[in-house]
C-alpha cells in the first residue's frame, strides 16, 4: 500500500522544519517594514496553526491513494475525534479514520484505518456490503449521523 520507512519520516520531519525556518528568515531579512523578532515569533505560529492542518490534508490524500491502489473508489471519510480509538493505547500520533470506498466488483467496504503524518495507511475492521442501505445502517453504527457519498464531480450526492 503506501511506503512506511524511518527514513522516509526523518526526512519529512526535516523538511517540515527547514520550510518553516526557511519562511521566517526571508521575511525577517527579504521584508521591509516588519520587525525581525515578530518574523521568527511567527515560526512557531506557524507551526501550531498550519502543521495540523497540512496532516488532515495529507492524511486525507494518502488514503484516497491507498484506496486507489486498491482498485476502489473512495466515496466518504470521516475523522474520529483525537481521543477516540485507541488514542492512549499508543504514543505514535495516529489519526484514527472510517472510510468508505466501493470495489471493483460494486461492493460497499466500511473500513477503520489508522495514518499520520509521518507514517502508511493502516486498515483494520473491514465490513463489506452489497446493499447501500445496509452499508448506511453499519455506518449509523459506527456513529455517522448522515452518510454522504461523493460523487466523481466532487460534488456531493
Amino acid at each position: 500500500m503506501g511506503r512506511d520507512s524511518a527514513d522516509l519520516r526523518a526526512k519529512a520531519a526535516v523538511a517540515i522544519v527547514a520550510g518553516m525556518t526557511a519562511v521566517c528568515l526571508l521575511g525577517a531579512f527579504a521584508i521591509r517594514g516588519v520587525p525581525r523578532s515578530r518574523w521568527f515569533l511567527l515560526g512557531p505560529v506557524l507551526l501550531v496553526v498550519a502543521v495540523p492542518v497540512l496532516c488532515r490534508i495529507a492524511d486525507r490524500s494518502r488514503i484516497r491513494h491507498a484506496v486507489g491502489e486498491l482498485g476502489g473508489e473512495l466515496l466518504a471519510i470521516r475523522r474520529w475525534p483525537f481521543w477516540g480509538r485507541g488514542f492512549w493505547e499508543d504514543h505514535e500520533h495516529w489519526t484514527t479514520y472510517d472510510v468508505v470506498f466501493r470495489d471493483a466488483l460494486g461492493l460497499f467496504h466500511l473500513v477503520t484505518c489508522r495514518t499520520g503524518l509521518l507514517w502508511a495507511v493502516q486498515w483494520s475492521d473491514e465490513e463489506i456490503h452489497a446493499d447501500e442501505g445496509v452499508l448506511r445502517a453499519a455506518a449509523a453504527g459506527r456513529g455517522w449521523r448522515r452518510l454522504r457519498f461523493r460523487d466523481r464531480t466532487g460534488g456531493t450526492e
